[in-house]
Order: C-alpha cells, then structure tokens, then sequence
C-alpha cells in the first residue's frame, strides 16, 4: 500500500494512531517507521519529520461509508456494519488531517457502539475539542449533522 504524499509534519504532536509512517531523518533520508503505544519502535533520535500513515483500505472508502449509510435503527443487524464503518472513517479522517470530518464519524460510532471507542480515539476527541482555534459554531454543526443522521435512520440504537 502506498503512503498518502501529504505535507511533512514536525514531530510534535506525534501521530494519533498505532501504524506505519514516513519518517525523515536529519540528513534528509527518508525511511519508513512504525508507531505503537504512543512512541517510535526506532530511535526517533534522528528523526527531523514524519507523514501518512498506512491505513488498510485508506484508498477504498466505499464499502465503510455504504455500511454507514445502511444503518437502520429498528434493524440491529446493520448496528455493528455501521460502528466498523464509523470507525474506519474517523482514523482514516484522521489520517488525512480531517478533524471536522473525524469528529463527526467519532460522533456517530459514540452513538452506534461507545465501547468501539479505544482509548486512543477518546484521547484524540479530547485533543480536538481542547484545541485554541476551534469555533464553537464547527462543533455545533458537527453535533446537528450527527443528529441528522441519527434522525434520517430512525434514531439511535436502543441499548441492549
């Protein structure tokens, strides 16, 4: 799988998610690193940069965002289809430095399956609403489009 070929990124903030990135080293050489428990498996020494993230499907959204849009409250059969896919969209969201978008998808899987939300993810929601700059107008229009979609396909799941 390729790399998405986006901008190079300080090394603070480090990446959200466990995975395989680009890394830039100081004299410029590029290698390939992985992320795991909130730290470089490599001596991250020298490293100057970093980008992407391997994703399994990050090309391939279709079917996860099908799984999504299937979801039927009165049907619990498409319950768990639609957190997957929620789940995929937020990290891949994530991946490509979509926050808003994100957020949302974290929004909706919250709704669908609140214990799919790995420590991670909670830590990245806390990370995002705690930022400076957000406006409270982006966070509200995240919510309602949430609750639209909720809304549109009959509500959320009861609790079992």
């Amino acid at each position: 799988m390729k790399f998405k070929r986006e901008a190079w990124r300080a090394l603070q903030p480090p990446p959200f998610h466990e995975g395989e990135y680009e890394v830039k080293l100081d004299n410029g050489e590029v290698i390939r690193a992985v992320y795991r428990q909130e730290q470089w498996t490599q001596d991250a020494s020298r490293f100057a940069r970093w980008r992407g993230r391997r994703l399994k499907g990050l090309n391939k959204p279709k079917p996860p965002r099908r799984n999504l849009g299937r979801y039927r409250a009165d049907k619990p059969k498409t319950h768990a289809p639609a957190a997957d896919g929620a789940h995929f969209l937020a990290r891949r969201a994530v991946s490509l430095d979509a926050p808003l978008r994100a957020y949302r998808y974290y929004l909706v899987l919250q709704g669908l399956d609140p214990a799919r939300l790995a420590e991670v993810d909670t830590r990245w929601i806390e990370r995002f609403l705690a930022r400076p700059a957000l406006a409270k107008e982006e966070i509200e229009a995240g919510r309602h489009k949430v609750d639209a979609f909720f809304n549109k396909r009959g509500g959320r799941p009861a609790p079992s």
